[in-house]
């Protein structure tokens, strides 16, 4: 007999947007860029998956966050398990995680101001009026406990199933030659 016959599937989603308001240094390439305007909104979502058996009980969770970022540092998931230790109670934050969709138009963040030897140098946009990496860093951590949070209080009987679909995929902007060479846009 199968011993996840008596189990169901419990499933929370929440969604947050992270759209800074204001002009934001962004994350990627290799030269100082600062966001001019906003075309689509960036995004925060978390899918809360919790395993029960017949009375109740949890017997496995865990809950996933996609953040539209380049990538997503661990100060940032260890500044939302803290947070998130006192708010949540009987459960362990070590199971969540997060991915990031990796775009290029993302913000740039950092938990302090020290951005020595990271690939923003944050040098002339000192000058002008816009939101500092630092700023980011908590606005962005506050964004996805939030998420995390509501996520995990909608859990309500769900289910995974498989599907047979199109997908849409980006594609790769460093093209590689046969010669071994390699250029930016090829």
């Amino acid at each position: 007999m199968d011993s996840n016959t008596n189990k169901k599937l419990l499933v929370g989603w929440a969604t947050r947007d992270i759209t800074p308001g204001k002009p934001v240094l962004l994350w990627g390439q290799l030269y100082e860029r600062v966001s001019e305007s906003v075309r689509d909104p960036l995004t925060v979502t978390a899918l809360a998956l919790e395993k029960v058996d017949e009375n109740g009980n949890s017997c496995d969770y865990a809950v996933m966050i996609s953040c539209d970022l380049v990538g997503v540092e661990k100060t940032v998931m260890d500044g939302v398990r803290e947070k998130l230790k006192s708010r949540m109670e009987n459960f362990d934050v070590n199971r969540i995680f997060a991915f990031a969709t990796h775009t290029h138009t993302g913000f740039y963040y950092a938990k302090s101001e020290d951005t020595v030897g990271l690939n923003v140098t944050y040098s002339n946009s000192q000058k002008k009026d816009i939101m500092t990496p630092q700023e980011c860093y908590y606005f962005l951590v506050d964004r996805i406990t939030e998420a995390v949070e509501e996520a995990w209080s909608k859990r309500a009987p769900g289910g995974v199933n498989r599907a047979m679909e199109h997908a849409t995929v980006g594609y790769c902007r460093m093209a590689m030659y046969r010669d071994g060479s390699s250029r930016m846009y090829g």
